[in-house]
């Protein structure tokens, strides 16, 4: 599959396909959605999903093509637009990073302060600036290393789906210093969350635990939305305008919880551009890994990378993690 991917990318580029896709690219925003920015060697990358993956040298690439060839914004751009107060930049992007790990800190944020580009953080705010791991990182790492990649992948797709009183249950079978703590924080620290404010980064709610909200009853959502934000408001000043759905999930109740908790955006992971037309609290994003843009040698892939953006390769080839 990624070798077909990467002929096809290279045949759309060549042909001038994206070219023309991206020329007709007015009134609409493309957001992409990374989660880690690790280096080649970093230890990291045995315990992360591929699908959370974008290598520190391919990031450095993909900001370059975006700083030399796309619009990027902020949020208040993208919401001034949206409220028809302002009119959006032709081929806009808006970069946005999920949970609040600590190499968005340490290498995404250097390349972007570099290039004088703005992005957006949506914290999981209880776990900046402790050692606390996400659950499901700890157990992906945790079942992969004793059952493989692919049952690790299932187990954590099937305790997603469960409410968080009963997952309990199953994470109960796993070393409690497996489910906890690293000896280096996986996470921000308000300090570097402050720092980078101070360089334009806005920052959004990811909730307090990075809950899977549908499963949830609704006191507890409400909850976690009203908490995470009066974590970012003290320590920023503001309250955040935008709030991304851990894992992406969401349906009609908690879009209404997330609305009715004084919100003026959310994101999914739902594939597609933001138009004015698109539903305000289910807007779209483009997530990104190394599957998406990296060639079979694992070299970064300019036509990859502008294929996935323009959208002109088949729905079935994309975003599959390597």
């Amino acid at each position: 599959m990624m070798n077909a991917r990467y002929v096809i990318s290279n045949m759309l580029e060549r042909t001038g396909a994206n070219a023309a896709a991206l020329a007709r690219r007015r009134d609409s925003l493309t957001v992409l959605c990374y989660h880690r920015v690790i280096g080649a060697n970093d230890p990291a990358r045995s315990r992360t999903h591929p699908a959370m993956i974008t290598s520190k040298q391919v990031f450095e690439r993909q900001m370059d093509i975006i700083t030399r060839e796309f619009r990027p914004v902020t949020v208040d751009d993208a919401i001034a637009w949206l409220e028809g107060r302002a009119e959006i930049a032709p081929r806009a992007v808006l970069v946005t990073f999920d949970d609040g790990w600590a190499d968005t800190y340490t290498n995404a944020f250097p390349v972007m302060k570099d290039l004088g580009m703005p992005g957006v953080v949506f914290l999981a705010t209880g776990l900046v600036g402790t050692n606390d791991r996400q659950w499901a990182d700890a157990a992906y790492e945790y079942i992969a290393a004793r059952a493989g990649l692919d049952a690790a992948s299932r187990e954590v797709e099937r305790l997603k789906s469960v409410p968080s009183s009963e997952r309990s249950e199953s994470l109960s079978r796993f070393r409690p210093s497996a489910l906890s703590r690293f000896g280096n924080s996986p996470n921000l620290t308000w300090p570097q969350v402050e720092k980078m404010a101070s360089h334009g980064f806005e920052f959004g709610s990811h909730t307090r635990t990075h809950l899977v909200l549908p499963n949830e009853p609704e006191e507890d959502i409400i909850k976690e939305l009203r908490l995470s934000a009066d974590d970012i408001a003290a320590r920023l000043g503001r309250r955040p305008s935008a709030f991304a759905y851990p894992d992406g999930q969401y349906d009609k109740r908690t879009a209404e919880l997330v609305q009715d908790a004084g919100y003026t955006v959310a994101f999914t992971t739902d594939e597609g551009l933001v138009t004015r037309g698109s539903a305000r609290f289910a807007s779209p994003r483009l997530c990104v890994h190394d599957g998406v843009s990296t060639a079979p040698n694992g070299a970064f892939s300019r036509a990859m990378f502008l294929t996935y953006l323009a959208g002109t390769i088949p729905r079935r080839y994309r975003r599959r993690p390597r």
